[in-house]
């Protein structure tokens, strides 16, 4: 039997749509809509009722599934379909279910309700998440199989010139960060920090911004990944402990060899101990000011600690550990419907 992955947008987790089609055999039913930034309320439920002719048009080719994957918000659609008989698979499978706030847990635990099914999983990328979305959607977490949100395709990168010189502390990304307390810690130290948000990370549109600290807003990836790669250490101060939060900027910057300062919270833990592969905090003032002037007396503490970086993300984030997780996924639920049959 064929094993699928459909996708409404590319752009939500096409990395993993690549890496299925290209290591597993799996058919890719994908509408690139090329979406850039963020949607109007009435352009979202437009797509949403693009998303619900798109199962339709694509419904025989869907059927038949031994394994169908999803991601996003179609997937309530195909569950839908699923459960009224209109799509036949063993499995389903919805990747990366992130939900960030109150009212998104509220939306999806009646839709959810509304569109349950037998023989569905949930993928998600931090072990914190089967706890917390278990208890908010009120999910069995048998239902939760955790894997990492690491990189699934070779990243090539172009040389760019940019505007910083000499060393430096980087922080990026946009959903989920605290950049104020940063900005506050860099203004009683002399070292550089940049920092890459977006427009609309409001904290970052200041007048008085200190000579010592840059921003840059809604630059290109070939910019973001050098501006990484030549500073001396990453931080993530993120706001919220969500789950799932800023793991591909965590990629980004573990594939580059950088010691990574992050807030203490479940989901950071699962990647960094402190002191061995990165350092953490638990509040930004004074603990990151204390720990930034540790390392500037010390070191040698990035030797080390940049090793560990390098060794955790070969052997937990590569493509190749990847592979062994979807491996056993696939093979799993395979194996369950052969023995059922």
């Amino acid at each position: 039997m064929k094993n699928v992955i459909i996708q409404s947008k590319k752009k939500d987790f096409g990395d993993i749509s690549f890496f299925l089609k290209e290591n597993f055999g799996f058919l890719e039913i994908g509408e690139d809509r090329n979406m850039v930034g963020f949607l109007s309320k009435w352009r979202r439920i437009l797509m949403i009722f693009s998303d619900a002719i798109f199962v339709i048009k694509k419904r025989a080719e869907l059927s038949g599934s031994n394994l169908l994957f999803s991601s996003g918000f179609i997937s309530f659609f195909i569950r839908l379909f699923i459960k009224f008989g209109l799509i036949q698979c063993n499995t389903f499978i919805w990747i990366g279910l992130l939900i960030h706030s109150e009212r998104s847990f509220k939306i999806h635990k009646v839709l959810l309700k509304l569109t349950k099914i037998k023989d569905e999983k949930f993928t998600v990328s931090s072990k914190c998440e089967i706890d917390l979305y278990s208890k908010k959607l009120g999910i069995p977490k048998s239902c939760f199989i955790y894997i990492p949100l690491g990189d699934y395709i070779e990243r090539e990168f172009t040389q760019v010139e940019t505007e910083v010189d000499g060393e430096y502390y980087f922080a990026g990304g946009y959903s989920n960060r605290n950049y104020a307390p940063l900005i506050n810690v860099f203004r009683k130290l002399p070292q550089k920090l940049v920092i890459v948000g977006s427009h609309l990370n409001e904290e970052l549109n200041l007048n008085d911004v200190p000579e010592n600290i840059i921003i840059y807003q809604d630059i290109d990836k070939n910019l973001f990944e050098i501006l990484v790669r030549n500073s001396k250490a990453c931080i993530l101060p993120l706001k919220k402990d969500t789950g799932a939060s800023g793991q591909r900027v965590i990629n980004s910057y573990l594939r580059n060899g950088k010691t990574v300062i992050a807030k203490d919270m479940c989901m950071t833990r699962e990647y960094f101990s402190h002191s061995v592969n990165g350092f953490l905090y638990k509040h930004t003032e004074p603990e990151l000011l204390s720990l930034i002037n540790t390392i500037e007396n010390n070191p040698d503490l990035l030797v080390k600690t940049n090793r560990n970086t390098v060794d955790f993300y070969n052997s937990e984030l590569t493509k190749k550990a990847l592979f062994h997780h979807y491996d056993h996924l696939v093979k799993k639920y395979s194996k369950a419907h052969k023995t059922e049959a």
